[in-house]
């Protein structure tokens, strides 16, 4: 556990705008706290920022063809949670026993726009659009669905923002030492003060660092219609 004063006090003191075992003022908290919310806000919508995912399980209910998310939605969740990112969406079908997990297609604005008839219902849906909107973004399930199962949505984990500078923070391994550097470069410019090149260096550095661990595995396929026989490869002997 990481108090949010530490974090604040020791990127104030990266940039000599606080001397060693010097307090901070109300006044320099305040601001750093401000610096800090802005930092974690930024990162929420940056994938490689994302250290998790959430599996949130909801109802479908027959014939309703879409679902709001946010404080005021169907699905209720507070601002801050609203998912800035959704990923995925699975259909689990409970009508089966063992239950059946069936990923849907997550349609872009072009794909959406090109289904002529969006009320088409069926028994189950097959693909998925969302919204953008703020503060609750729709989420559509095509065709319509007319039969009761469940929904799994895989949303992006944020990192929320701090509302009391003597909060205690929790923070996964690599992002207590990104934030201190990366806060101290924020405040620089509000301190007038340029941070020195080591400073620089490693806000960098643990920036990369997270968003390399936090990078998705690619794995390379071939699409089958292009091979006449299954074949092997060897890169080594060329054979």
């Amino acid at each position: 556990m990481t108090a949010v004063r530490d974090i604040i006090t020791g990127a104030a003191r990266l940039l000599g705008a606080v001397a060693q075992g010097t307090p901070l003022s109300a006044g320099d908290a305040a601001d750093g706290l401000t610096a800090l919310n802005s930092i974690l806000d930024a990162w929420n919508i940056n994938a490689l920022m994302v250290f998790t995912k959430n599996f949130d399980t909801y109802n479908i209910v027959p014939n309703k063809p879409s679902y709001t998310i946010g404080p005021t939605g169907d699905i209720a969740v507070p601002p801050q949670l609203r998912p800035n990112g959704i990923d995925r969406v699975i259909l689990r079908i409970t009508a089966t026993s063992p239950y059946i997990d069936q990923t849907l297609e997550y349609l872009n604005d072009d794909q959406w726009s090109s289904i002529n008839l969006k009320s088409l219902a069926s028994t189950l849906p097959t693909k998925c659009y969302s919204t953008g909107d703020f503060p609750n973004l729709t989420l559509f399930l095509w065709p319509v669905p007319t039969q009761a199962n469940q929904m799994v949505l895989w949303t992006w984990n944020q990192v929320l923002g701090v509302a009391d500078i003597n909060q205690q923070l929790n923070l996964p391994p690599g992002y207590e030492r990104c934030i201190r550097y990366n806060l101290a470069v924020e405040l620089a410019a509000e301190y007038g003060i340029a941070p020195s090149p080591i400073v620089m260096q490693i806000a960098q550095d643990s920036l990369a660092a997270i968003k390399r661990i936090n990078s998705p595995i690619y794995y390379l396929e071939c699409d089958p219609a292009t091979l006449s026989a299954p074949t092997a490869f060897n890169y080594l002997t060329g054979k």
